[in-house]
Order: structure tokens, then sequence, then C-alpha cells
């Protein structure tokens, strides 16, 4: 959650509203702030299922995913509404990356055909929200629908060609991406330069922090991937 939070609140666009969905069994507790709703599953309610109650409780007109385990560009959100305002049903980035969240490794991805990345990708509210997240799927349930959008959409896409929106965190419960399966080729400091010092700025004491919370009493050792 301070991860999250963390990455929601560097974002340059001031008009912008976070929905948590929150199945722990214990419910998450954050100080009142009126630019973030928490919505309640139920505890095992899965990904798909999620997302699913997250889209229709959202209010904007523009949507984007903040999954809790990827770092968001600052300007991410004006970046994305800056293309959607010119046309198109959604936008995003088709490459991106993946960091090992122990070793400061990482490695570039490139989506085939130039497709969007989902978690890259912003979209017009009113135009995915008949579009639902196939729930009797345990993961990559985000795959589908967005082939789904591309099918429907065709043409209506705008791809940002600009620094990357976004990167993937690979750690030992990632759902769809573990650490341990994953090679990464590049360190850590190419994509910091990539990214640029002003985007990174305190990236490396946040990242510093989350290792600590997620592995204060685990053995460590054993999810590093070189």
């Amino acid at each position: 959650m301070p991860w999250l939070l963390w990455c929601f609140d560097r974002q340059k666009w001031a008009e912008r509203e976070l929905v948590i969905v929150d199945s722990s069994p214990e419910p998450v507790k954050l100080p009142a702030r009126g630019d973030i709703r928490v919505i309640t599953a139920a505890p095992g309610t899965n990904v798909a299922q999620k997302r699913n109650l997250a889209l229709q409780a959202a209010h904007g007109e523009i949507i984007t995913w903040f999954d809790d385990d990827d770092w968001q560009h600052p300007e991410k959100l004006t970046w994305l509404i800056e293309a959607l305002q010119n046309g198109a049903v959604f936008a995003g980035n088709c490459k991106g990356w993946f960091v090992n969240l122990i070793n400061d490794r990482c490695t570039q991805y490139k989506a085939p055909r130039e497709q969007i990345i989902f978690n890259s990708a912003g979209f017009w509210r009113e135009a995915v929200l008949p579009h639902h997240f196939q729930e009797n799927l345990w993961k990559a349930s985000d795959t589908r629908w967005m082939r789904q959008l591309t099918t429907q959409y065709n043409g209506k896409k705008a791809i940002i060609k600009r620094g990357p929106l976004f990167f993937w965190l690979c750690h030992h419960k990632n759902l769809c991406n573990p650490a341990w399966k994953r090679s990464f080729s590049q360190s850590l400091a190419n994509l910091k330069e990539l990214i640029g010092p002003v985007a990174w700025a305190d990236t490396d004491d946040a990242l510093e922090a989350l290792r600590m919370r997620l592995y204060k009493n685990n053995n460590a050792a054993d999810c590093v991937t070189e």
C-alpha cells in the first residue's frame, strides 16, 4: 500500500481519484482523503473480479490501472489524457520493462504486433465499460480484455512513444511474473537513465523501503534471478 500511494501521489495531473479494491481479511486502514475510495471485496476475490468492481466504481471519464506492484511514471496520466483527447479510445506503450525487485536488474519487453500493454494503457471509461474481465480466469484476464478492445476499436488506439509509462516489479509472490521465472539481462541503471533523473527522483529510496517491507521476514536469496 505505501508503494501504491507513493506512485499515485507523484502524478502531475491534479484531477484524479484512486479506487482501491481491498479483499484483505483485515480491511486496509487509510487516512481520510477525498481523492481515494476503498471498495471492499470478500477475501478470495480474484483479480478479474476486482477489476470489474473497480471499473464499475470509477467516476472519471478516463481510467487507467495502477497495480500495486508497478512503478508509474509521474507524467503517466498527463500523457494518456493528451493522447486520448485526440480521438483515440485507448492509448499506451508497446514496450515495457521487468525489474527484479531484489537485485537491481531489469530486462525489456516488446509487445507483438504493436499491441498496447495493459499496465501502461488509459481508456475512455464509457467505451470500455461494457467489456467485462473474464472472472473464471485466475490470471491473464487483462490480456483477454485487451484483445476484445483491440478487435472492437481497431484503428482507434494511440501509441505513446515517450519514456516508459510504467514498469513491472518482479518478486516472489508476483502472480504472472515472479522473479525466478525471468532472466534479467541489464543493470537497473540503464532503465534509470532512460527514465531520467526528474521522473526517477526518489525511486531508489521507495524501492529500498519496499524491499525492507516485503522481505523483512523472508529469505531473499531464494528469490534472486540473474
